[in-house]
């Protein structure tokens, strides 16, 4: 999923797309929003040309535990990854059979 979230004439927007296995969009979302990423812990951890990992959270979005990892520029421009605590475990278990 690509996330963003924006200012727009009609107010604050949260922009999301779904990719599948090629990166392909599949559908895609637009809603209303007050959400602010710079009030965020995983945000505000972010440093430039340094990589911040969050300590073990609820993601809101999917009710499930995570870990966010994020960098930023000089500028402040962010970017990050999300990694369910799910998904690591299941594919730290293929790795190791």
């Amino acid at each position: 999923m690509i996330n963003k979230v924006f200012d727009s004439p009609s107010g604050r927007v949260d922009s999301k797309a779904f990719l599948d296995r090629d990166l392909e969009v599949t559908r895609s979302t637009r809603t209303p929003t007050e959400y602010r990423a710079n009030e965020r812990p995983w945000f505000q951890g972010a440093a430039h040309l340094e990589v911040h990992r969050t300590e073990p959270y609820r993601l809101a979005m999917v009710d499930r535990m995570a870990v966010s990892f994020t960098s930023a520029n000089e500028e402040g421009y962010g970017a990050g990854a999300i990694t369910l605590l799910s998904s690591l475990d299941k594919s730290l278990d293929q790795s190791i059979y």
